[in-house]
C-alpha cells in the first residue's frame, strides 16, 4: 500500500485544498492529512487565529472522499508526524518549493518522494481572507461602547471604564479601510444624566475613530438583533498583530 501525507492549517477550506487532496490520492492507495491543533494555528498566525476551531476544521476534511485518514498535531510543522507516519509521497501545494518542504529531505532517505502539485491558481487562504476584509471596509457599523469599546462596572459612573486596546485597534483598522463607523450607546438613558460631551472627550483620549456618535440607545438587559456580529467574529479575520 502507498501511502501520501500532506498538510496545513486548513483554516479556509476552498476549491484550491480540495484539488490538492484529489490530486495528492492519485499518488497512492491512502491520503493522511495532518491538520495543525489550534494550539500551532495561534503560535504559527497569531491568538486571533485560528478562524474556524480545529473540531470544525477537521470534521469538514473528513466529509471530503479523498481523505482517508485526518490527524491534529500541536507542533508548528509536521516533521515529528511524518516522522512517524513514514509516508511513501509527501505531496505539497505549487506555494512551496523543494527547499522549502518540511520533511522533504527524510522521506527521500528511505526512497520515498516529494510531489509538488499545482492545485488551483488564484486560490489561497490569504486571498479568501483579503476578499473577506475587502467587504468588511465596503461595510457600516454600529458599535456599542460599554463592553465592546470600554469595560463594565457597577453602576452609572462611567469614568471608571477603561478602554478595550484590542477591540479600539480593531474598530480604527476597519475605519482607516474605509469602513463607517457609528458608536451606540445607552449612557444617560436610564439615570437621564447627559454624557455626551464626556463620552466624546472620552473616545478621544482613548484614539477611537467613529463616524457618528449615537446616544439614544434604549437601556435593556438583552439586545436581540437579526445583524448582530461579535469582536471575537471580527477578531478572526484580522491580519496578524491588528488587535496587538
Amino acid at each position: 500500500m502507498t501511502t501520501v501525507f500532506t498538510n496545513g492549517c486548513f483554516d479556509v477550506l476552498h476549491a484550491g485544498h480540495v484539488a490538492l487532496f484529489e490530486k495528492a490520492r492519485a499518488f497512492g492507495d491512502k491520503l493522511i492529512v495532518g491538520v495543525n491543533s489550534d494550539f500551532s494555528v495561534r503560535k504559527i498566525k497569531g491568538k486571533n487565529r485560528p478562524i474556524f476551531k480545529e473540531a470544525n476544521r477537521v470534521a469538514v476534511l473528513k466529509a471530503i472522499r479523498y481523505i482517508d485518514q485526518v490527524v491534529v498535531f500541536d507542533d508548528p510543522d509536521p516533521l515529528e508526524l511524518i516522522h512517524k507516519i513514514r509516508p511513501d509521497v509527501l505531496v505539497k501545494g505549487s506555494d512551496w518549493t523543494e527547499g522549502q518542504i518540511i520533511g522533504g529531505d527524510f522521506v527521500r532517505s528511505y526512497g520515498g518522494r516529494v510531489e509538488i502539485v499545482q492545485a488551483y491558481p488564484g486560490v489561497s487562504t490569504t486571498s479568501v481572507v483579503r476578499d473577506v476584509l475587502d467587504d468588511l471596509f465596503s461595510k457600516a457599523f454600529c458599535f456599542d461602547i460599554d463592553g465592546v469599546i470600554a469595560t463594565t462596572f457597577c453602576g452609572s459612573n462611567y469614568a471608571q471604564a477603561q478602554p478595550i486596546r484590542s477591540h479600539i485597534n480593531i474598530i480604527n483598522y476597519l475605519h482607516r479601510n474605509g469602513a463607517i463607523v457609528h458608536l451606540y450607546t445607552a449612557r444617560g438613558g436610564s439615570s437621564g444624566i447627559d454624557w455626551s460631551e464626556y463620552t466624546g472627550r472620552q473616545m478621544e483620549e482613548w484614539g477611537v475613530e467613529y463616524d457618528k456618535l449615537v446616544f439614544n440607545k434604549p437601556s435593556a438587559d438583552y439586545y436581540v438583533d437579526d445583524k448582530m456580529i461579535s469582536m471575537r467574529d471580527l477578531w478572526r479575520w484580522m491580519p496578524k498583530g491588528v488587535a496587538d
